[in-house]
């Protein structure tokens, strides 16, 4: 099952309060705290600096997406698992990102056990990834817990 980010994203970006919302990562940055050696945010973080420096997130309306791909027990009797591939928006304040109405859930696949072939599910998303890069949107960090 897979579930579109540029679909969302549209969503998003209509509704004006949430589009204030997503300006978080643009006025972050603007204040320049993050050039300090403290790591408050994943924006003061060597790997974003490099991204910038590199030609990316130069636009106001960029978005950082932070991702993780785990498995979890559906039921008591731990014998199905279900694999989750999720984003986080990163352009929403750090006290907003986690809270389950915010998660991007972009694919499930079913149990009961590991994926054999973990790129076959993963396609979709790179191919969009790819699709939303054109058009102002980074993914910053892919964390993959297995």
């Amino acid at each position: 099952m897979y579930f579109s980010l540029k679909d969302r994203f549209k969503i998003q970006y209509q509704d004006p309060e949430r589009a204030l919302q997503l300006q978080y990562q643009s006025k972050y940055v603007k204040k320049n705290e993050y050039n300090t050696n403290t790591i408050s945010d994943v924006f003061d973080s060597n790997h974003y600096k490099y991204l910038v420096q590199k030609g990316y997130f130069q636009d106001d309306h960029d978005i950082a997406l932070l991702g993780s791909v785990d498995g979890y027990q559906i039921f008591k009797q731990k014998c199905d698992d279900c694999w989750v591939i999720l984003f986080i928006n990163a352009n929403l304040p750090p006290e907003q990102r986690v809270k389950k109405n915010n998660l991007l859930v972009t694919s499930i696949i079913p149990g009961p056990n590991a994926p054999k072939n973990f790129n076959s599910f993963m396609t979709p998303i790179i191919e969009e990834l790819h699709i939303l890069e054109g058009n102002y949107f980074y993914y910053l960090i892919f964390l993959i817990n297995f």
